[in-house]
């Protein structure tokens, strides 16, 4: 409260962030600045062939993440594609023991894998057929925006963070979080894949605008500018309240 309410600049990554932070601290918009993650401009989409049957998850094995649900969608699949789909979970964490007994319970074909240096897992969102991410929140979540860039089919949780990342339809799936709704659009992802590539190649342009080294570093840029300038009129107004002080030299 105390960095926010003095902060020349707040910079969040999403809009819904940002207007948070405003309502919790009196932050007026003259203070606050949008500023998404960003995606390295060699991320783009490849010729390499994708396994349809493939779906990839990457995070944290804790709570948060909710790859539980992933497994149990997973299992609620028609039998015939049930059985023909390979579930690959990257990262490691203290709840890996509890999703490989439910994967082995629910017969869910799993591979768990600690985590892998970026340019591995980018290449592995390259091949996936979906990448799906069930958070019940998240901040802005670089995985999501990397996976949309090389152009993977991206199904995710309808939760914030997540929640308008995709626009649902035309660059990706936004469902409810019940795994009940991730089941059926998973479904029609596993059995039109040709769907899920030009649902994926719309990602990739989106995310290349929106996300692009290019277009982040104008905004950064963009935010300093605007902290250095509120500084200055700070200084020169000769306001001394603020708990926490910069000097603008």
């Amino acid at each position: 409260s105390r960095l926010c309410r003095a902060a020349d600049l707040v910079v969040a990554t999403t809009r819904e962030i940002a207007d948070d932070l405003a309502w919790r601290y009196g932050i007026g918009e003259d203070r606050l600045a949008v500023v998404p993650n960003y995606i390295l401009q060699g991320d783009a989409p490849s010729a390499v062939e994708r396994d349809p049957n493939l779906v990839l998850l990457a995070g944290r094995l804790v709570h948060q993440k909710r790859a539980d649900r992933l497994l149990d969608a997973v299992s609620r699949l028609p039998a015939d594609m049930r059985q023909s789909v390979t579930v690959s979970i990257i990262g490691g964490g203290p709840l890996e023991s509890e999703l490989k007994e439910q994967a082995s319970r629910l017969g869910v074909r799993a591979v768990f894998e600690p985590r892998i240096p970026h340019e591995q897992l980018v290449d592995r969102m390259r091949r996936c057929g979906v990448y799906v991410q069930t958070s019940s929140y998240e901040g802005h979540p670089k995985t999501v925006i990397e996976a949309m860039s090389v152009g993977a089919p991206v199904l995710l949780a309808s939760a914030p963070g997540l929640t308008g990342i995709v626009t649902h339809g035309l660059t990706g799936l936004c469902v409810s979080p019940e795994p009940e709704s991730l089941a059926l659009a998973l479904e029609g992802l596993l059995a039109e894949p040709r769907w899920g590539l030009s649902l994926g190649h719309a990602a990739a342009e989106q995310a290349r605008q929106a996300y692009g080294l290019d277009a982040i570093i104008t905004l950064e840029c963009a935010a300093y500018s605007r902290a250095l300038s509120h500084a200055k009129s700070r200084a020169e107004g000769a306001d001394h309240s603020r708990s926490v002080k910069w000097a603008p030299d």
